[in-house]
């Protein structure tokens, strides 16, 4: 019989006796087979050096005007944190922009837990950026209020 490893499962407890479980599959049926500890954990290591573990980089790009993006998205960093930060799920933020993908958002969260410092004062500089358009264009642009009350006026059905 051609048999094959599916997974290792849980650590199960016979009374006295703990062992490792493996389940393996054949051709017909299953069937688990039981190792003491000492051969569950030569078995362990050795799964985990077959499995290779590299850094990768945070999915955030910087654009042309020096705002942190998400992915392959357009989606702001700003955006993606502060709705974690309102408690939702990366799961909902995929939902909210579609653009994500589900590692994109997890990726992004773990980078701002692993520097929270450094995406606070950069969310802190888009803050104050934002305020400082909203101002230059306060300045530049008449009240609304007075271009809605001249409007009405000269509308008679007002």
């Amino acid at each position: 019989m051609n048999w094959r490893a599916i997974a290792f499962a849980s650590w199960i407890d016979r009374g006295e006796r703990s062992g490792f479980c493996e389940w393996l599959e054949g051709d017909r049926s299953s069937f688990p087979i039981t190792y003491d500890r000492s051969q569950a954990l030569c078995c362990y290591k050795e799964q985990m050096a077959n499995l290779t573990l590299e850094s990768e980089a945070p999915p955030l790009r910087e654009d042309e005007s020096g705002a942190i993006r998400v992915g392959n998205s357009r989606v702001l960093l700003e955006l993606v944190i502060r709705a974690f930060q309102d408690g939702a799920a990366p799961e909902s933020i995929v939902q909210r922009y579609s653009t994500l993908s589900l590692a994109d958002v997890y990726g992004a969260i773990g980078y701002y837990l692993r520097h929270q410092q450094e995406v606070e004062a950069y969310l802190k500089q888009r803050e104050q950026r934002a305020e400082s358009v909203q101002q230059k264009l306060s300045a530049i642009q008449p009240d609304l209020n007075l271009i809605r009350s001249r409007l009405r006026s000269n509308n008679p059905k007002s």
